[in-house]
C-alpha cells in the first residue's frame, strides 16, 4: 500500500458541446499503488468505481476519492456540463453514413426540403446554426442543411503512424 501523503488524485471535467457522445469526468491517481478511483454524483452519500458521464445536455456535479488501506484520498468536486448547442463557426467534416458517401445539402431542415447541393465525405466547412437533428453548414460554395449522420462536429485528426 503507499504511503498516503505520496499519493496524488487530481480530476478534471469542463464544458463540452453536445455532439452525441458521452462526456466523463477523467481521475488520475499518482503514486497510488493499492488505492482505488471512486466517485460518487450525490453529494457523497454513495460510491461507486463507475465513471460517471453525461451523454445529453445538462450538469453533473461529481465528488472524486481515492480508497485503500483504510485512507481516503479526497478531490474537490469536479463539473462535468455539457451545453445544449453547438456555436457558429464550429469546424464540421462530412462523413460517411455507411455506404453513403455523399449527402444532399437541402435549401431547409427536412428531408423534403429543395436539394441545393451535395457534399462528399472528407470535406470540411463551418456550421453555421444547429436545428434540430439537421445542421446547417457551409462547405465551399454550398451552403444548407445536412442531416446529423453526415456531420461530424470538430476537426477529424488522423494519424498516419
Amino acid at each position: 500500500m503507499a504511503d498516503p501523503s505520496q499519493v496524488k488524485l487530481t480530476a478534471s471535467g469542463g464544458t463540452f458541446i453536445y455532439d452525441g457522445k458521452a462526456h466523463k469526468v477523467t481521475a488520475k491517481l499518482e503514486n497510488g499503488k493499492g488505492y482505488t478511483i471512486e466517485y460518487s454524483t450525490d453529494g457523497g452519500k454513495n460510491w461507486t468505481t463507475a465513471v460517471p458521464s453525461l451523454t445529453e445536455a445538462g450538469k453533473l456535479t461529481v465528488k472524486v476519492r481515492a480508497t485503500g488501506g483504510g485512507n481516503i484520498i479526497s478531490h474537490a468536486d469536479v463539473k462535468l456540463v455539457i451545453t445544449e448547442g453547438i456555436p457558429a463557426g464550429t469546424d464540421i467534416t462530412i462523413i460517411a453514413h455507411g455506404s453513403q458517401t455523399t449527402a444532399p445539402v437541402r435549401a431547409t431542415a427536412s428531408s423534403s426540403g429543395a436539394k441545393v447541393g451535395t457534399v462528399t465525405a472528407g470535406q470540411t466547412g463551418k456550421l453555421v446554426k444547429q436545428s434540430g437533428a439537421w445542421y446547417k453548414v457551409k462547405v465551399g460554395d454550398v451552403e444548407g442543411f445536412v442531416y446529423n449522420w453526415f456531420v461530424q462536429v470538430g476537426t477529424i485528426v488522423v494519424d498516419d503512424d
